[in-house]
């Protein structure tokens, strides 16, 4: 069954303005729209989440509720697992939500992820790569589901320690849980819900399974260069047009996989 979405349209902003609303781009409509079509045939547990009814989970009243959450700028939708007890989640049903894969993101600060590469790279070349990257951060193909329970984001978020979120140290992080290198990393933010994560983790085999199944990949080889490359700090030029160069070889790769899902 093919995904009812062109090339153009996978590369295109998505904006944080949707029907009348402010969300995160990764955790709007479009993007669980897009979800719900690339994951059908792609994701075993598909059936299980409700990606065609994402709903809100705003804490309120000690529980998770269906409604827009107004203390926060920026609203998120997510997929909650169908059998309120398949994953022993605490203190509510296990639940998916959307994730920027490549972090490239201009802003201040700690979120200057663009910033802190930029300062590495002096080349024409790199800077001009890096810019490209900048501009996928906000498109369909920079986008996947993650965990939401049991915070995996902020493990991806701080990697091996460098606060980079960076997406090929958070595919190293998964592979050493599956050879059993470190299993601690991967569920060090998930407080109550280290089980939950662990039973979420068991249905797949290994890394490439999970990578093929999350992000809709099957390259072993690349995952490996990945895994090698997520290892290794980020401190000079060349390690910016390394992890630039894998960035846009993953769209690359993503966007065939869509074309013939």
């Amino acid at each position: 069954m093919m995904v009812s979405v062109s090339r153009s349209k996978l590369r295109e902003e998505i904006l944080s303005n949707q029907n009348e609303k402010k969300y995160d781009p990764d955790s709007s409509p479009k993007s669980w729209e897009q979800y719900a079509a690339s994951y059908k045939h792609s994701y075993s547990l598909y059936s299980e989440f409700g990606f065609e009814n994402p709903e809100y989970a705003t804490w309120e009243n000690c529980n998770y509720v269906n409604k827009a959450d107004i203390k926060v700028t920026y609203q998120r939708l997510y997929a909650f697992s169908r059998d309120g007890g398949k994953f022993n989640a605490k203190p509510h049903v296990f639940r998916l939500g959307g994730e920027t894969d490549w972090n490239f993101k201009e802003a201040e600060l700690q979120e200057n992820k663009f910033g802190r590469l930029s300062k590495l790279i002096k080349k024409d070349d790199s800077k001009k790569n890096l810019v490209e990257c900048k501009n996928m951060y906000h498109t369909l193909l920079n986008f996947s589901i993650m965990p939401a329970t049991g915070n995996v984001q902020s493990v991806k978020s701080k990697g091996y320690g460098d606060y980079l979120d960076r997406f090929d140290s958070f595919v190293a992080i998964i592979s050493d849980y599956y050879l059993k290198n470190n299993t601690k990393l991967l569920l060090s933010k998930s407080r109550r819900n280290g089980e939950a994560l662990e039973k979420y983790f068991s249905n797949f085999k290994d890394v490439y399974d999970y990578f093929e199944q999350h992000y809709l990949i099957d390259n072993q080889k690349y995952v490996d260069r990945l895994v090698s490359s997520g290892k290794q700090k980020i401190e000079t030029e060349k390690d910016v047009d390394r992890y630039t160069s894998l960035a846009k070889e993953y769209w690359k790769l993503k966007e065939n996989s869509l074309n013939q899902l």
